[in-house]
């Protein structure tokens, strides 16, 4: 077989494949003999059909298996000879072969760009320190004391207002229909903590113990479940009981029942802890101003058919997909160079990571992943988020 390259632009091939006539016989040959194994053509038993009644009977059916057989062999072969890697599906021009004969067919395909990377060793970023104030060691040991707070049954007839904690049963139904997360039984409600919708709040204030309302709330324009914007509910509120939450002091006792020496060890835990969460949200900074600098340095043609399906697909603006594309390949070609590789275990920290997220186990994060077929995605952003991470790692911090 011989082929012919031809370069349209720095990024779209136009290749010519020359089949030579054995090839094209052999492919002749197994067509018929496939098609003979199930044609039925009067006056001939099943498998016995001889090639010219194939011919006159199954012809396109011959030429298309023959097409098929022809491409699949020869189509795959050319991309390697001449180092191709599509960014798209190719578009064949394809005519109708004949036995005896050379069969002649091109390909028109768009393949990454090629280019040099260039300058993505210390690149110089902004260092941002980080400070922790202590009024945010405050916000995070009030976080504290929240959660060792303890709620504690109200004896006397109080009615339900600001800083009281009710237990609650409630029914709710738009247009005569329930909604999802329209009903719960026993669910816990500190009172004027703004949990609520505010108009629910307000209709249930003043209630007692054992006491039940039927009460209208209107959801607001900018409510974010779309199917209840705007719209009126009704709803049966129960409430069963009112109860005081009760705080315990921000002391050594405190910092004791959480397992720890003292209040002041919890403190410099906590400033360590916000320290690594700033740092973390700085590295998007860093990533952002590594990115511009790449993006700077390094020019090149990106393939117009995937600038096309990217805009097309994704409804964004072309602007948008060609940064993205470029941003791609950029770090596409520094983790080739670089020999940056994801591994099983950075997969499967994904998946526990992703199990916080969405409060499921790991296990079931990665079937549905496998089930989707969405392993291929998956390892294609880690591989960018670890070629990102290795820019920042090697960048000149000042």
């Amino acid at each position: 077989m011989k082929t012919h390259l031809k370069n349209t632009t720095s990024t779209k091939k136009k290749i010519r494949l020359e089949v030579p006539v054995s090839m094209v016989n052999d492919a002749f040959d197994a067509a018929y003999k496939k098609i003979r194994a199930k044609a039925v053509v009067k006056g001939f038993r099943q498998g016995k059909v001889p090639d010219a009644m194939l011919d006159k009977h199954y012809l396109s059916d011959v030429a298309m298996e023959s097409v098929n057989a022809l491409v699949n062999r020869t189509w795959p072969e050319a991309l390697k000879e001449h180092g191709l890697a599509p960014v798209l599906q190719p578009r064949f021009e394809i005519g109708v072969p004949q036995k005896g004969k050379d069969f002649v067919y091109e390909v028109e395909v768009e393949v990454k760009p090629k280019f040099e990377v260039k300058d993505y060793r210390g690149i110089p970023i902004a260092k941002r320190n980080a400070v922790i104030e202590p009024k945010e060691i405050d916000v995070e040991l009030k976080r504290l004391q929240e959660s060792r707070a303890q709620l504690k049954p109200i004896e006397m007839d109080v009615a339900l207002k600001k800083g009281l904690v009710a237990t609650l049963d409630f029914t709710g139904t738009v247009d005569g229909k329930p909604f999802e997360g329209g009903s719960a039984k026993g669910h816990i409600l500190e009172y004027g903590q703004g949990r609520f919708l505010k108009s629910f709040e307000d209709r249930i204030e003043g209630m007692k113990k054992g006491e039940t309302r039927a009460i209208d709330v209107k959801f607001p324009d900018d409510y974010p479940e779309a199917t209840l914007k705007g719209k009126e509910a009704k709803f049966t509120v129960t409430l069963h009981n009112l109860m005081e939450k009760h705080l315990p002091p921000i002391d050594d006792e405190l910092a004791k029942d959480i397992g720890k020496e003292n209040l002041e060890t919890v403190k410099k835990e906590i400033e360590q802890f916000l320290l690594k969460k700033k740092e973390r949200e700085f590295r998007k900074y860093y990533a952002e101003e590594a990115i511009e600098y790449l993006l700077k340095k390094n020019s090149f043609d990106l393939p117009e058919g995937l600038v096309t399906h990217g805009v097309e697909q994704g409804k964004r603006k072309k602007e948008e997909v060609e940064r993205q594309l470029r941003i791609d390949f950029i770090l596409d070609a520094i983790a080739k160079k670089e020999s940056i590789a994801v591994q099983n275990a950075d997969i499967e920290n994904r998946f526990k990571q992703l199990s916080a997220v969405y409060r499921q186990p790991a296990e079931a994060v990665k079937k549905h992943y496998l089930e989707n077929r969405l392993i291929p995605q998956l390892v294609s952003q880690l591989a960018l988020e670890k070629t990102l991470d290795f820019v920042i790692d090697n960048a000149t911090l000042k």
